[in-house]
């Protein structure tokens, strides 16, 4: 990564043209290992340090200020941010791709791992990692039962499904959770299948004792598998398809994280025009432009105020708005009847107003 970043200028393009090609090229070059191998934090760090130089850029061999942090560029545009990826988040959604294939694949990799690491609990399924393990097959091991929590079982035949710890009756999760802790499941370990009778009929003498009513009348409104139907499909609840991706196993892992559902995001997104105007309002939007009350709040600087006003506090508002300068270009361009309504709200909503009400300013 350090040989690219040395053949490109920084310095010649806009913030808009470096997250660009941040996300287009730097940020993609680690993602090959990273489908095969558990990336190191410090690495995943490192990596994450190189993005961020090249962002704001450099100047003497030291990192200019960071306008907004790396946690916020990492969301997606509809919650501020620039939707580049974690490194580490990004790492552990493709060791969950593995751990999904160890799930559901017949293939030569899958069978050795399973060969290798499972064969002694293989009527459980859940991966057990030891001392002496690879990397690889404790992080496996590490994402296996987030893997599990997000994936449902369409029943076929009923022979890979597992009774009491597979998700296979709608609504209920796996049916131990429903079970008194203190009470012991000698049947923990059968499958579907196995709770099946020869005339395709639920062996109630077996599980009903130990299930609450509203659990078996669900049990009750499920047509027993059949041995002559198709294989068991395990499904990916987080697509709308059932199919496992990168994508929405990243998802999952952002998952907790505090959305920001401000409308003004997703204005800023759609809006159509140059990248590097859409990026400027996006700095707006988080006040993050490099202001004398920003530069002051950072301890930067001893003096908070405007140069032309002398007196008033030089905010980003004022700047782009308030100030007597700024005001009169403004004038030029927003209607009469329409400037007390401008001039009033606050700065994200001044942006909000110019982007709905005159569109076509930005555009000139």
């Amino acid at each position: 990564m350090q040989k690219r970043l040395a053949g490109w200028k920084a310095s010649n393009l806009s913030l808009a043209g470096r997250i660009t090609l941040c996300k287009a090229v730097l940020a993609t070059i680690p993602l090959y290992p990273m489908q095969a191998a558990a990336i190191p934090k410090q690495t995943c760090k490192e990596i994450e340090k190189l993005c961020r130089r090249f962002i704001w850029g450099q100047k003497e061999g030291k990192d200019k200020i960071h306008l907004v942090n790396w946690k916020t560029l990492c969301k997606s545009k509809e919650e501020g941010g620039m939707g580049l990826r974690n490194m580490e988040k990004m790492n552990k959604a493709f060791i969950m791709k593995l751990a999904w294939g160890l799930m559901n694949d017949t293939s030569l990799w899958v069978k050795f791992l399973k060969d290798k690491y499972m064969s002694s609990n293989r009527r459980d399924r859940k991966p057990v990692a030891n001392a002496r393990d690879s990397v690889l097959w404790k992080a496996i091991c590490k994402e296996w039962d987030v893997v599990h929590q997000n994936a449902s079982w369409n029943l076929g035949d009923g022979k890979k499904v597992l009774f009491w710890k597979d998700r296979w009756l709608e609504s209920s999760g796996p049916l131990i959770n429903h079970v008194h802790p203190r009470t012991q499941v000698e049947t923990i370990n059968y499958t579907v299948a196995d709770m099946v009778d020869n005339g395709g009929n639920w062996k109630w003498d077996i599980f009903a004792h130990l299930l609450p009513v509203q659990v078996l009348m669900g049990i009750v409104g499920f047509i027993p598998p059949r041995w002559d139907e198709n294989e068991d499909l395990m499904v990916w609840d987080q697509a709308s398809n059932g199919r496992f991706t990168v994508r929405t196993a990243y998802m999952v892992r952002e998952e907790g994280e505090t959305m920001n559902g401000d409308p003004i995001w997703k204005i800023i997104k759609k809006w159509k025009g140059m990248e590097r105007i859409k990026v400027f309002l996006w700095t707006v939007a988080h006040n993050a432009v490099m202001t004398n009350d920003v530069r002051w709040q950072r301890r930067i600087t001893d003096n908070r105020c405007c140069s032309h006003c002398v007196n008033e506090v030089e905010s980003v508002i004022h700047v782009l708005r308030d100030c007597p300068k700024a005001r009169k270009i403004w004038e030029v361009f927003v209607k009469i009847e329409e400037r007390e309504e401008f001039f009033q709200p606050k700065l994200v909503r001044m942006v909000d107003f110019k982007l709905i009400v005159q569109e076509e300013v930005y555009a000139v």
